[in-house]
């Protein structure tokens, strides 16, 4: 296998569990308010390669298509920290959403490098509810090996 064909298999294996993915196997709780599309642009600073190092996350995009609570879809706008490379670490992000309805929620996330989810509504509609998510994790530029990944798109269910 070439050089640039590992890097990307690599990218596409761990990416997507460090930049707030889970598996798809993973159904949401039976007692969320709403479910919805997510479409989701992901940057990192400096940029995830395969040393760990501190970086800064910052998450944009938008709900759609929500089933549930009284909304129908949402922008998101969110940022978080953490120390993190394509293979390791962790890290935290607060995530604001507006409703179509103009209500907000204020989310709070934790994400770690098997890909698992733990989130809680803070603050706004649907507060204190858990967060789930299942999103697919594309990488936009980069490779982990030769060229940090800055970008990614992540789409998917989101369940609160």
């Amino acid at each position: 296998m070439s050089r640039r064909a590992l890097a990307w298999a690599l990218v596409a294996s761990s990416t997507a569990a460090i930049a707030f993915a889970a598996p798809a196997a993973h159904a949401a709780p039976a007692a969320q308010s709403t479910t919805c599309n997510a479409s989701l642009l992901l940057g990192f600073n400096p940029g995830l390669t395969l040393s760990e190092r501190d970086q800064r996350i910052r998450v944009g995009g938008s709900l759609d298509g929500c089933s549930g609570g009284g909304v129908s879809s949402a922008t998101v706008a969110g940022k978080g920290m953490g120390s993190l490379s394509c293979t390791s670490g962790s890290a935290q992000a607060i995530i604001n959403l507006t409703w179509d309805t103009s209500e907000r929620s204020q989310v709070l996330v934790t994400v770690d490098t098997s890909g698992n989810i733990n989130g809680t509504v803070t603050r706004g509609k649907f507060a204190g509810e858990t967060v789930s998510a299942s999103l697919t994790i594309t990488p936009l530029n980069g490779d982990c090996i030769f060229t940090p990944v800055t970008k990614a798109s992540a789409t998917g269910t989101v369940a609160l």
